[in-house]
């Protein structure tokens, strides 16, 4: 009998022994507490040389993150760009204080006033464009991605749409579209080329209703686009042909923008 008991007191022992308690959940109630969060805002709109220091109490075997995943034991950040930081401190317990800092940028103060652009000509490239703007330090100014200049007029443009970039001192910029117009008329030189050879007889007169009546401008303006593909395969007119610089001036002044002037 002894002996039975013995051997029941040795198995309570071992399975108390061997059970598994399951993960512990630390006490956090003494974890980190971020104090306060120092910032260095960037020195211009393009420079990374912003800093995020952080103070916090807790264990002295504390983490600093200003990702949430990458940590390290230093509680300063260098080589920051402008943007909001979202900041965890862990201790060697797991557990963590959160805050967020935010490292700004010097308020952009370049901006772009006018911009004005004189025309092309026709399949020429003799156009400009001019721009006005504002800006801390000396400005500089490009188009369409280019090189930066000190001017701020640029030449010899054929016609087309521009992006206008203006940059200052703080390497702020800002960018604005512009358009260079071939200069066309409607008026003086592209209505006689119609009247010469779309609006005759039972053409684009207005005596054939199957067909727009060419002597009414909103009707040409409507089919611009058709008209220039027209005249330049060839198509149009029916009876007879133009010359080059007839079918150079008439898609010309539909890229304009087919106005009335």
């Amino acid at each position: 009998m002894i002996k039975l008991r013995y051997f029941a007191l040795l198995l309570l022992i071992y399975s108390c022994s061997d059970s598994d308690p399951g993960p512990s959940t630390p006490n956090c109630d003494n974890g980190p507490v971020i104090t306060g969060v120092n910032t260095q805002d960037v020195s211009d709109c393009t420079t990374s040389d912003g800093q995020i220091t952080i103070a916090a109490t807790g264990s002295s075997a504390l983490e600093y993150s200003i990702d949430g995943t990458n940590f390290q034991d230093s509680d300063t950040f260098t080589g920051l760009a402008s943007g909001e930081y979202e900041i965890t401190v862990r201790d060697n317990l797991g557990c963590t204080a959160t805050s967020t800092g935010t490292i700004s940028a010097p308020a952009s103060t370049v901006a772009i006033n006018d911009i004005s652009a004189s025309t092309s000509g026709c399949e020429q490239s003799s156009g400009s464009i001019t721009v006005s703007a504002t800006g801390q330090g000396d400005l500089t100014f490009s188009i369409n991605g280019g090189s930066d200049q000190a001017s701020n007029t640029f030449s010899g443009l054929t016609s087309g749409t521009y992006q206008v970039s203006v940059a200052d001192g703080n390497g702020c910029s800002t960018i604005q579209s512009a358009k260079v117009l071939t200069g066309v008329s409607f008026e003086g030189q592209v209505k006689s080329i119609f009247v010469a050879n779309c609006n005759i007889s039972n053409c684009h007169d207005g005596s054939n209703s199957g067909l727009p009546d060419f002597n009414n401008f909103e009707e040409i303006k409507s089919r611009a686009a058709d008209i220039k593909a027209r005249t330049q395969s060839g198509n149009m007119p029916r009876n007879g042909s133009l010359t080059q610089e007839e079918k150079d001036l008439i898609a010309c002044w539909v890229d304009d923008g087919a106005l009335d002037n």
